[in-house]
């Protein structure tokens, strides 16, 4: 008989041991070191994130559970996105995603990620992280990858009960970043490997009376898809400075990835 015995080192933080012992996650030195990163800049109690790499959490299954101190949201993996040892791969083909019952309405708000896109459909866009209840006039915030024209690539973010994107000129790569997406009462931004590389203002109102629900990896009806890995997702009620909290997640959750 095999016995399993909890993670009680104590050279831990505490919350670490805890998501360790629930998710079963072996990274356990990236986890602890970003937690203590988190909470040293004062986020903690503000974040919910889901680590989605094989190691930094279940890795099998189909449950994504959350690390952060904002509430327990684990997702549910549907339509059968697969774990891997650089994230959860989706396709969008195949309307996969991660539910969540976390909504999420609330100025401001901060939403990051950590992916390698590998196709967005042509006059189509890719939600990474999204809030709503899968009809247009209840849609609130999102980030994602938008394909206009067929010729440009973009980062794509959009806020409140209209399309109000911002669409950078983005190419396409083989290689893994990072984005954060930081949306207040009248303006949004958009940073890319610690760099902003999109701002404006947007003058809309965020939808709360449909209780709208964040989803990762696709819209919530499984539209606008994701193709390719997402390592990490998150989301901080708040602001942070985008190339300190880039700097964390590059040297702990997204270490190995190579990131730039």
């Amino acid at each position: 008989m095999i016995l399993s015995f909890p993670f009680v080192s104590s050279s831990f933080d505490a919350d670490a041991r805890a998501y360790i012992n629930t998710s079963g996650a072996t990274d356990r030195a990236a986890i602890n070191h970003f937690i203590k990163g988190v909470k040293k800049l004062g986020l903690y109690s503000s974040m919910v994130c889901w680590p989605l790499r094989s190691s930094q959490n279940a890795g099998t299954g189909s449950t994504a559970y959350s690390l952060g101190g904002l509430g327990t949201y684990n997702g549910t993996l549907v339509n059968g996105p697969t774990w891997g040892a650089d994230g959860i791969t989706f396709a969008a083909a195949s309307s996969q995603q991660i539910s969540t019952n976390l909504s999420f309405v609330t100025y401001p708000l901060v939403a990051f990620a950590i992916t390698k896109v590998t196709l967005v459909p042509v006059s189509s866009s890719a939600s990474i992280i999204d809030n709503d209840t899968g009809t247009n006039p209840n849609r609130n915030w999102a980030l994602g990858f938008q394909n206009f024209a067929g010729t440009q690539n973009s980062a794509f973010a959009f806020s409140t009960t209209a399309n109000n994107g911002l669409t950078p000129a983005y190419t396409l790569s083989s290689n893994f970043d990072s984005h954060i997406y930081q949306l207040n009462s009248s303006t949004h931004a958009l940073s890319k490997n610690g760099t902003q590389i999109a701002s404006a203002t947007h003058g809309l109102t965020l939808n709360t009376s449909a209780t709208p629900k964040v989803f990762i990896g696709s819209r919530s009806d499984g539209a606008r898809g994701f193709n390719g890995p997402i390592a990490l997702a998150g989301i901080i009620s708040g602001t942070v400075s985008n190339s300190v909290f880039n700097d964390l997640l590059k040297n702990t959750l997204g270490q190995g990835l190579g990131l730039p």
